[in-house]
């Protein structure tokens, strides 16, 4: 079962339970990431905020007009 580096809990998604998997290099990468977050002031954390979820917008949109598309054919 997978689970979620932040808070433990498994990933489920439409394809089913993803594999655990962890490495050095994520390890690396996730410390270097909250070293990083821990520096930013909160004007930055803000933006940074509300890039995320500007992208996520984005994502979701694209994968809204994709399965529309496959409906249509």
């Amino acid at each position: 079962m997978g689970k979620c580096n932040l808070c433990g809990r498994a990933i489920v998604s439409s394809l089913g339970t993803i594999p655990y998997m962890e490495s050095k290099v994520a390890k690396i990468a996730r410390r270097a990431l909250l070293s990083d977050a821990k520096r930013l002031t909160p004007e930055q954390r803000l933006k940074a905020f509300v890039v995320h979820c500007q992208l996520m917008m984005k994502l979701h949109a694209e994968g809204q007009r994709i399965r529309s598309a496959r409906k249509d054919r």
